[in-house]
């Protein structure tokens, strides 16, 4: 059950603190605009990221070039993949110093590659919040009024009207006046 939150009259007489309010984000939030150098696999990945970022109000137009970097070496990643396929393992032709051709076989280079992007992408993650650890330490922006949905703005306003501190109408009790005494009524 949550309790509604006490007005500053309701601290006075308790002798209570009020919290002070949850510090609001420092940076605007926005959407980056997608690089014409990218390609259409990274372009696609770079949509997606944007989109999973925006969902989550992490999003501001400064992570564009870790962002794009993210796509690229994601699009590469995709590629090696390709390229490797099943063949893990394949046949070089090795000739030793007597002129002597042998066939061996060997792992495939492109593992190389893809282990190292997946090592850069999975710090890449991280930067941008989109692991599941470096989800919850990632800040809310703050979403310009442009950006948001009629629904969020309204809900906006009616939260600042809930939480508009309201006006005390207690006053502190006044003196009363003594009742006239039977002595006051005999001068009379």
């Amino acid at each position: 059950m949550v309790m509604p939150r006490k007005n500053t009259a309701q601290h006075f007489l308790e002798g209570t603190k009020a919290h002070p309010p949850k510090a609001t984000p420092n940076f605007q939030g926005g959407r980056p605009k997608l690089p014409k150098h990218l390609c259409p696999a990274a372009r696609a990945e770079m949509k997606r990221c944007i989109k999973l970022l925006e969902a989550r109000g992490t999003l501001t137009e400064g992570d564009v070039t870790v962002l794009s970097v993210y796509a690229e070496i994601f699009s590469r990643w995709v590629l090696a993949k390709q390229a490797i396929g099943v063949d893990l393992l394949i046949k070089t032709t090795i000739v030793d110093p007597h002129g002597k051709m042998t066939v061996v076989e060997r792992l495939n280079p492109l593992l190389k590659v893809a282990d190292a992007c997946e090592a850069k992408l999975v710090t890449l993650a991280a930067k941008l919040g989109m692991t599941p650890v470096d989800r919850a330490r990632s800040k809310q922006t703050d979403i310009s009024d442009e950006m948001k949905t009629d629904e969020q703005l309204e809900a906006e306003r009616q939260l600042a009207a809930f939480n508009k501190p309201k006006e005390l109408s207690w006053r502190p009790p006044q003196p009363i006046a003594a009742p006239p005494t039977l002595e006051d009524d005999e001068d009379e």
